[in-house]
């Protein structure tokens, strides 16, 4: 059952008024019991630990559980009908162009010609139908030794690696068919799914956020649940769940999860447009792994001049990082837009110390200067960037420009080590989207200061006896292989063009690839 016993030395991350925007960490010290809402925290000076989860338990067999048809949105529909996004600034005028756009295809240099395609991203094996899912589906997906699993709002589906299904689309709720019948896990799966693949464990974390009050599921104040499965094995299908309902006592609104040797570490917002905070949560791993009892740390007030622009945690891809190293959060952030500095690149660092929570640490270690970047397409600094046109409809798509594009990648080199990410930016200065992407670099790894290895922003000519860009490109992941080339992962949307007809290219995915030793950005 859920335990709410609170730790003799403790701490979770609540809110505070105070926070240093300087290279200096901040130490979590001192020490309170306070309750908020159902859970207990015991509070170490300006954080928090949350109380410690027992976790339920599936052990059928995936394939058994009754498939979910499509049905409408759950709360998520509803939010964004309550919360129309006024831009807290007002859309800006025409500028000039990004100074990074490419407008060839990597590996060329003339514009319009195409660059050299490696033979097996010619024809991408195996290629299969997923899920739709609702509006919006917040679509992504894991890949492990022999399976994917692909999740949405609000199914997931495993399949095989050469595309064939071994279970779902299902609800993932029902791993939460053992907890009791008030469990908000198990009665309501409010949307924002996320599948992981944790290597170094060889299992799978899928997650999604529900309601603290199961008597109004549509409104989003209620949120403040993280509801998380871990596979107790490398098979999903077959091995089983250990799965916890943590009650977190805040909003927990847009989270992602990623993998780190300590912990899962995670991002979410409060509200949008600057109306509320971003909270970084660093969940129990080693217990979850077990099945034990486990806790979350949460540091306060982390994100100065924020508005709601979250910053990615680092999810570790091949070796481990060096011991004992902090799990990096990282974003693009427009200073531009908000008046307030120039576009930078921040990069924070959470350490974790689940033995004496107050050695925990978090903040603020570095601001990069990357080529300047404009976030806006069309509408400020808003919510919904209702920017891209799309094929038979007036209805326009957002371009989430606002927000970096996960996953933050990291790879250990041995010599050095690197993080990639992306977002989307304003490519033509007039309402263009393109995506900005980054290889940050550190050497050698856990020491030193993060550069800007490599950086460009893509969005090629329309075909290769053209030099006019009208694509539109947004939502965008990247990531790098073990030979150090960088791949983009798609995301689920573009390209699309922007003064759409018949004939022009449909929404959908597509990949660019740059191989080793292709030059830098």
């Amino acid at each position: 059952m859920l335990s709410s016993t609170t730790r003799p030395i403790g701490r979770t991350i609540g809110r505070s008024s105070v926070f240093s925007y300087t290279s200096g960490l901040l130490s979590l010290t001192g020490a309170l019991l306070i309750t908020s809402g159902n859970p207990a925290f015991a509070q170490v000076g300006a954080t928090y630990v949350g109380p410690k989860t027992t976790p339920y338990q599936f052990n059928g067999d995936l394939r058994t559980l009754p498939k979910t048809p499509p049905g409408s949105a759950r709360g998520e529909g509803a939010e964004f009908a309550k919360n129309p996004g006024a831009p807290v600034v007002p859309p800006r005028p025409a500028g000039p162009p990004d100074p990074l756009w490419q407008k060839h295809s990597p590996g060329a240099s003339p514009a319009g010609l195409a660059g050299v395609t490696p033979t097996q991203f010619t024809n991408p094996s195996p290629n299969f139908e997923g899920q739709g899912g609702v509006n919006p589906p917040d679509d992504n997906g894991a890949v492990g030794p022999n399976h994917y699993i692909q999740i949405v709002n609000f199914t997931y589906q495993v399949f095989d690696k050469q595309g064939n299904s071994l279970a779902g689309p299902t609800d993932p709720k029902a791993f939460w068919s053992s907890a009791p019948a008030t469990d908000q896990c198990r009665n309501l799966d409010r949307g924002d799914p996320y599948v992981n693949y944790d290597h170094l464990a060889d299992r799978w974390v899928i997650s999604f956020f529900s309601n603290e009050n199961l008597s109004d599921p549509g409104n989003a104040p209620g949120l403040k649940v993280e509801c998380i499965a871990v596979s107790k094995g490398p098979n999903p299908v077959t091995d089983g769940w250990y799965v916890y309902t943590f009650l977190l006592g805040f909003k927990n609104d847009y989270p992602k999860i990623a993998v780190w040797p300590d912990g899962y570490y995670s991002i979410s917002q409060r509200g949008y447009d600057g109306t509320s905070s971003l909270d970084a949560v660093v969940f129990d791993r080693a217990n979850m792994l077990n099945g034990n009892p486990a806790g979350f740390q949460r540091p306060a007030s982390e994100f100065p001049s924020e508005h709601d622009v979250i910053a990615l945690p680092s999810d570790l891809t091949g070796p481990p990082p060096p011991v004992g190293s902090p799990n990096y959060y990282a974003r693009s952030y427009d200073g531009s837009l908000y008046s307030d500095g120039s576009p930078r690149i921040e990069i924070f660092q959470f350490h974790v110390d689940w033995g004496i929570p107050a050695n925990s640490t978090f903040g603020l270690v570095q601001n990069l200067a990357p080529a300047t970047f404009r976030s806006d397409i069309c509408n400020g600094s808003g919510l919904n960037q209702y920017c891209i046109p799309q094929p038979g409809t007036s209805n326009k798509l957002d371009a989430l420009s606002i927000w970096p594009m996960g996953p933050l990648q990291y790879r250990n080199f041995g010599s050095y080590e690197t993080l990639l990410f992306t977002h989307t930016v304003n490519t033509d200065g007039a309402g263009l989207a393109g995506i900005r992407w980054y290889e940050l670099r550190r050497t050698p790894p856990g020491s030193g200061s993060w550069f800007i290895q490599q950086q460009g922003t893509f969005a090629p000519a329309d075909s290769t006896t053209s030099s006019t860009t009208s694509i539109h490109r947004w939502t965008g992941s990247i990531a790098m292989d073990k030979a150090g080339s960088p791949h983009c992962r798609p995301a689920g949307h573009g390209p699309v063009r922007r003064n759409d007809h018949a004939g022009s290219p449909r929404r959908g995915w597509h990949c660019s690839v740059r191989i080793r030793p292709d030059s830098l950005g």
